[in-house]
């Protein structure tokens, strides 16, 4: 029920974008994201992994809650990356993200482009909080 925005990463992967009111403390968003990639892992574990291990994560959509811990470093929209073709971090609609290929499809000529349009980001609610309720409510499920 939360509003989110993807962002492609310009790399491999695929950042969900949850624009919060600031009324959580660090650990209940970082408990939070840990808890739902969990409980996405348990309901699917065909599909999804939380666990970091490449190992485990072949053939799977590893969802990383760890960007969301203290140190963790996340590229930013609109950013340049450093490799090959110099691809750029890009916020989209999900509508958008069904469509594309992968991860680092734009280069900075497109990216160039989607700058005259409106931001995904901008349209996403910010009223949005997380509570430990939430995140207990979360945890039974998992035990289902």
């Amino acid at each position: 029920g939360l509003d989110s925005v993807p962002m492609v990463t310009g790399g491999k992967g695929v950042h969900v974008i949850v624009k919060l009111r600031r009324t959580a403390d660090w650990e209940t968003v970082a408990g939070f994201a840990r808890t739902f990639a969990h409980l996405l892992a348990h309901r699917q574990p065909d599909r999804y992994v939380a666990t970091m291990s490449k190992a485990k994560r072949k053939g799977k959509i590893f969802i990383d809650w760890l960007r969301n811990d203290r140190g963790s470093t996340a590229v930013a929209p609109y950013s340049v990356r450093a490799r090959k073709g110099a691809p750029v971090a890009i916020p989209l609609s999900w509508a958008e993200l069904s469509k594309l290929k992968s991860a680092n499809s734009f280069d900075t000529g497109q990216a160039l482009k989607r700058l005259a349009k409106p931001c995904p980001l901008l349209d996403a609610t910010a009223e949005q909080s997380i509570s430990l309720e939430v995140i207990e409510a979360l945890e039974k499920l998992i035990g289902d």
